[in-house]
């Protein structure tokens, strides 16, 4: 029998063990911690004005301000995407815009980007989307290409949508759009009000 044995302690082994453990515990909480400041900085940073009026700058150039019954709800910069969501007050129409590194593919354009876009659905409402209709709006000189149609979100609610894609003719700068309604018909006009306000890319 050891001596630390004899005196009741623990093996230093153990004692090692628990202070790993202690330790890695430790870490993990800190990791956490951070991760939820950070998605708390975010979430306030998102809804800053100041914040947002600096990343829709780097999306586009919108007239401000915006028409009446649109207002800007939140802003976002992650992993090189940029975009913004305006709210149309009137029916709560989303309208979200985003800029994407554009593909390195030259076979690449708008009418392709669109339907990807189709097939993948809208993010975070409902991963398969039914087109009804589809159509070309110019934006900002532009040609932007959408589609509309229907998806379901978590709940099992339908909701109108639609998806569009811009690829700027100097291919520097590839945009998509969505527009996410919970009532029908879609409001067509105040998304093609919202477009027309935006001056260039």
């Amino acid at each position: 029998m050891t001596s630390e044995a004899k005196k009741g302690g623990l093996p230093t082994w153990a004692k090692i063990l628990i202070g790993l453990v202690v330790v890695g515990t430790i870490g993990v909480v800190a990791f956490l911690v951070g991760i939820v400041l950070f998605f708390g900085n975010m979430s306030k940073q998102a809804t800053d004005p100041a914040y947002i009026s600096r990343v829709v700058k780097s999306v586009a150039v919108v007239q401000d301000p915006l028409p009446q019954g649109f207002q800007y709800q939140m802003a976002i910069e992650i992993m090189g995407a940029n975009m913004f969501i305006v709210n149309h007050k009137p029916d709560n129409l989303q309208l979200i815009m985003g800029m994407m590194p554009p593909s390195d593919k030259k076979e690449d354009s708008a009418e392709s980007m669109t339907q990807e876009l189709s097939r993948k659905g809208i993010p975070n409402v409902g991963t398969s989307f039914e087109v009804t209709g589809k159509g070309v709006e110019t934006v900002a000189g532009e040609q932007m290409p959408y589609v509309l149609g229907t998806t379901q979100d978590k709940t099992g609610q339908k909701i109108e949508g639609l998806i569009g894609a811009i690829l700027t003719k100097d291919h520097k700068k590839a945009i998509l759009f969505y527009g996410i309604s919970q009532k029908s018909p879609y409001n067509m006009d105040a998304t093609k009000e919202f477009l027309g306000v935006i001056k260039s890319f």
